[in-house]
């Protein structure tokens, strides 16, 4: 949970029994932070840590979220009138492939305000959009959802003045798993901004990592494949002379090296199920040849080259007693007009 403007001079942070509490790295009394963190106590299936290494501001703060699914970063915003939150963002650069940018922007444009808040909109809200457009990023909020409040005393009587200040934006990397954003007046608690509320659906993390299998007699194939690769691309300058070239070399190289080696080199995944004849004295059996084989080549011996020779025989002794138990027991339960196939 993230929340900003947290500290007052007379009562300090707000605190709960089962939330801990998490200022930006350097605080102190002269250096009051605007934003703040609090992650539950009890945490069953994740973690967190601080990322002050890769941003260390009182108005901007970053947390690392780490579970059984990629980790992924949250930062709590409060930009200032002088732009100073959006000016540091901009050093941030694209580094960041899963990331939630979320907070009081103090900003209008017409991609998230109403028509009649639009006399707000500066240049400091066009950089916002320009930055956070070119480095992949979507904004969660409705155009014209409101997220502040404020009464403004205009006459005989306050009037309510509303305005979508409080934004949240997600790279593209981590914008498939947000399954829920929504605007929560009824959770306000007394302040004059709504909070946003976004919900993340992460499944755990599977084995998608390909492995491979690079043997010479699939050298050749290999090569024949890369070179198929990089024919179906834009030829790669001799000389690159602007950073653009560079990154789109680099990515037709990785693309074409993982194409080939897919397609080539391949290690297919051992099968899930093991034979049903495949019983525990014959698991006993090959783990015995195993450890035989592997003192015989640590220290070759005659004594030792015996041992693997019997832990082979034996081996192949209960592979054929499993398997003709296994027929036995297999014909005992056959019965007429059962499908053997």
């Amino acid at each position: 949970m993230a929340q900003g403007n947290p500290i007052t001079t007379k009562y300090g942070c707000p605190s709960h029994p089962d939330w801990q509490s998490i200022l930006p790295s350097g605080s102190s009394k002269t250096n009051v932070p605007d934003v703040i963190f609090y992650v539950p106590r009890r945490r069953t299936n994740w973690t967190f840590q601080e990322r002050s290494d890769i941003i260390n501001s009182s108005h901007l703060m970053c947390l690392e979220i780490n579970s059984s699914s990629p980790p992924f970063l949250v930062f709590n915003v409060y930009n200032d009138v002088n732009n100073s939150t959006v000016k540091a963002m901009a050093t941030l650069n694209n580094i960041l492939p899963r990331a939630i940018f979320s907070g009081d922007f103090n900003l209008h444009h017409p991609v998230w305000s109403r028509d009649d808040n639009l006399d707000k909109h500066t240049e400091k809200a066009n950089l916002l959009v320009t930055l956070m457009a070119d480095n992949g990023y979507s904004i969660l909020n409705e155009k014209g959802v409101e997220t502040f409040f404020i009464y403004r005393d205009l006459g005989s009587r306050p009037e309510p003045y509303t305005s979508t200040i409080d934004l949240a934006w997600v790279s593209k990397d981590l914008l498939h798993f947000v399954s829920n954003f929504v605007v929560a007046p009824q959770h306000s608690c007394g302040s004059d901004h709504y909070p946003l509320i976004t919900t993340l659906s992460y499944a755990n993390r599977a084995n998608t990592k390909p492995s491979f299998l690079f043997t010479d007699d699939r050298y050749k194939n290999w090569c024949a494949s890369f070179e198929l690769q990089l024919a179906g691309k834009p030829d790669i300058p001799e000389v690159i002379n602007t950073p653009e070239e560079f990154d789109r070399a680099v990515i037709d190289l990785q693309d074409a090296t993982t194409t080939a080696s897919t397609t080539t080199c391949s290690w297919h995944p051992r099968p899930t199920r093991g034979a049903k004849w495949f019983d525990s004295k014959v698991r006993q059996a090959l783990h015995c040849v195993c450890r035989a084989r592997q003192k015989m080549f640590a220290k070759p011996s005659p004594h030792n080259g015996l041992r693997y020779a019997v832990a082979r025989k034996q081996l192949h002794y209960q592979v054929v007693v499993a398997k003709r138990s296994h027929a036995r027991h297999f014909a005992a339960s056959v019965k007429p007009g059962s499908d053997l196939w």
